[in-house]
């Protein structure tokens, strides 16, 4: 009759050893699962933030580059302009000396 009892707690034990087991084992899990979509999100809101960045980066680079052709047409143009009154002086100057060469005869 001892011996009974006795395999019967020894089987009893047994089955709660096991259970613990399992229940540790699913917890174990459900964390790795946690840790696994906190690491998840974690890495989309990197993600997320680098593009945002790098847009806003492209956006500043493109408002620079905007002004410096701005910069530089206005440049062009004011080389265009002193380049023809340079011109207009040089042909005014040429008439003027042959309008004189003319009166002067």
């Amino acid at each position: 009759m001892m011996e009974s009892v006795t395999i019967g707690a020894i089987k009893e034990a047994e089955a709660q050893g096991i259970a613990r087991i399992e229940n540790a084992r699913r917890d174990a899990e459900t964390a790795l699962d946690k840790a696994r979509d906190a690491a998840a999100n974690e890495r989309d809101a990197i993600l997320e933030e680098a593009s945002q960045s790098a847009k806003e980066l492209l956006q500043d680079a493109e408002k620079r580059a905007r002004i410096e052709a701005e910069r530089i047409s206005k440049e062009g143009k004011s080389a265009v302009l002193s380049m023809e009154k340079g011109s207009n002086a040089r042909i005014t100057a040429a008439a003027e000396m042959i309008a004189k060469d003319i009166l002067e005869g």
